[in-house]
């Protein structure tokens, strides 16, 4: 009887074990929709990198063959030719693109927090539950 209700208490630690792995663990499925939702936030950076990379290619190329670019890429540092000046007109700000590597994402190699050894307790503590619950089961005699 005792062996029975060992073996019953076993599987059911065993059991509640690999079902909160499945679910909790750090290869579990909440995990993984962690991992998408960082894949996500990667792929959109990259997008944005790309884009930016394509302006900035597209700018080197006007630069390169257009004077007339040229020009007016040195007015928006405020330089002028020898026979023009520079007029500030107060309350009127020049409009830039601002350059930006893209969005800073944050990938953590390691989880803070392994959920695996108190999943492994909590197994534990539920198979002892058990065996001591099939205890107190009144038993036949045959």
């Amino acid at each position: 009887m005792i062996l029975r209700r060992l073996l019953v208490s076993l599987y059911t630690g065993g059991v509640v074990y690999l079902s909160t792995t499945l679910f909790f663990g750090s290869t579990g499925i909440v995990a993984y929709r962690e991992l998408l939702t960082q894949h996500q936030l990667l792929i959109e950076n990259l997008r944005r990198n790309e884009e930016q990379g394509e302006r900035l290619q597209r700018r080197i190329q006007n630069l390169q063959s257009d004077p007339e670019q040229i020009r007016l890429e040195a007015r928006t540092y405020h330089l002028v030719q020898n026979n023009e000046a520079f007029v500030r007109i107060v309350g009127r700000e020049g409009t830039s693109e601002p350059l930006s590597p893209g969005g800073i994402v944050k990938v953590s190699a390691n989880l803070p927090f392994r959920p695996e050894p108190f999943l492994r307790a909590f197994s534990i503590c539920i198979g002892i539950v058990v065996f001591l619950l099939l205890g107190f089961h009144p038993t036949r005699k045959r």
